[in-house]
């Protein structure tokens, strides 16, 4: 189950200011060319069309709702399990319930109160007869990137520096469940890892904070902190954290694996398109095995390729084309850390001799080893998604912050995430095919 928390009197020493990109994320891409109102009265601005609604400031700060673990410092501050929520309406609050809501195709946790255009409802008409809530317990929530809210989920460093378990992984649904054309793609990676009971500090950080979905897809995407919605205006609201169901106490014990030296490398394994063409549906195994490369690394950068090596004729092959760039982490919309990268592989400069449909490997790594793929559980037990705690999640009211993106054909994975520790590595094949596409590549829920 989940517990409302009230402002917590934990403290711990502030060691840098927080920010909404960790360490390269925006230079690092911007460079690389490869490629309290209980909102009786709608009131206020109505927001704009197009889902927007409205739109919270761009310079107001995202909250860490998900928990992080930091390679050497961290970046983040503010007491861990804190909230102070001052938004009010329809400005930075806004109202739902818990039933899930399906949006094109995704569902979300929770059925926000706003309109088609995305403009906010009042919590009358919301929970009206017909209205989108009726019926239901109407519940607040309280908008990301506004400056009145502000809530802090648990994240650990290490000083001095140890490289972080990855004991779970997770690679874009977009880019496992479907075989794409040349278009632009948005890679997204994650490594999870347990968070330490102690540290220098000795505190505790298991607190995360459950998020609600409120209006719009994408770059349009806003989600908040699901709060409780008191009847008094004399009562403060609290907002929702995950807690152990075998005792009073938050407890969410994974955070996500943060470092500044993790780098992305988009190789094409062969030149032209495969034969047989791209898998469709996951039907058994879609994992090329015939491209077998093998990595490759610079011992004095720590930087990576892939090479088909011979090793009885001490002879070493370079993959057609590849690329290799700081794969930065951003602090996403819903509170959670996440490596991401739109890949524009239609303004990629592949010779034609080499083409770009056909196979390429997206493989994840740091160039220090600061993520350690040893400690990884395995896909049997769960280790290609994130983590999952069944004694703090039972139930209902057991939503993840992830969106729900349903399997059309299948639940299988088209294209099955592979670790290799020995390497300190994670990779995914993907074949893209033949021809091109005017959208994008689609973008994960996340964590």
């Amino acid at each position: 189950m989940k517990r409302r928390i009230m402002t917590l009197a934990i403290v711990f020493l502030s060691i840098a200011a927080l920010a909404l990109v960790l360490y390269p994320a925006a230079g690092a891409m911007a460079q690389h060319k490869g490629g309290g109102n209980p909102g009786g009265n709608p009131g206020g601005n109505p927001g704009g069309g197009g889902g927007g609604g409205n739109k919270p400031p761009e310079e107001s700060t995202t909250n860490l709702s998900y928990p992080a673990n930091f390679y050497g410092d961290t970046l983040q501050t503010g007491t861990i399990g804190s909230a102070l929520l001052n938004g009010v309406f329809p400005t930075g609050l806004s109202f739902g319930c818990a039933v899930p809501e399906t949006i094109g195709t995704t569902t979300y946790p929770n059925t926000s109160c706003v309109n088609d255009d995305g403009t906010p409802q009042d919590a009358a008409t919301c929970a009206a007869a017909g209205g989108k809530c009726a019926g239901q317990t109407l519940e607040r929530i309280y908008w990301q990137k506004n400056s009145s809210n502000k809530w802090q989920a648990g994240y650990n460093w290490s000083v001095p520096k140890v490289p972080l378990p990855a004991e779970y992984i997770d690679w874009g649904d977009n880019l496992e469940g479907k075989t794409w054309p040349v278009q632009v793609l948005r890679v997204e990676t994650n490594t999870f890892s347990t968070l330490p009971t102690t540290n220098p500090l000795m505190y505790y950080p298991l607190y995360r904070f459950d998020m609600w979905h409120v209006y719009g897809q994408g770059t349009n995407e806003l989600w908040g902190v699901h709060a409780t919605n008191p009847a008094s205006e004399s009562e403060s609201p609290v907002p929702y954290v995950y807690v152990n169901t075998l005792g009073d106490t938050a407890n969410w014990p994974y955070g996500v694996n943060v470092t500044p030296t993790a780098r992305l490398n988009i190789a094409k394994l062969s030149a032209g398109f495969p034969s047989g063409g791209c898998p469709a549906i996951a039907s058994g195994s879609t994992q090329q095995t015939d491209l077998n490369p093998t990595w490759v690394v610079d011992e004095n950068t720590g930087i990576g390729k892939w090479a088909y090596v011979n090793e009885e004729e001490n002879t070493s092959e370079p993959v057609p084309y590849d690329d290799d760039f700081l794969y930065g982490a951003e602090l996403n919309i819903k509170g959670s850390y996440v490596y991401g990268y739109n890949w524009n592989l239609r303004a990629m400069p592949v010779p034609e001799t080499v083409g770009k449909s056909g196979w390429w490997r997206l493989t994840f790594y740091t160039s220090d080893k600061s993520v350690d793929f040893v400690p990884w559980v395995g896909e049997a037990a769960g280790g290609l998604a994130p983590p999952t705690y069944a004694e703090s999640m039972p139930g209902l009211l057991a939503s993840p912050l992830a969106a729900i993106e349903p399997a059309a054909e299948s639940t299988a994975l088209l294209y099955v995430p592979q670790v290799d520790a020995a390497n300190q590595l994670t990779y995914l094949d993907i074949c893209i095919a033949e021809g091109k596409a005017g959208g994008g590549g689609g973008k994960k829920g996340g964590n």
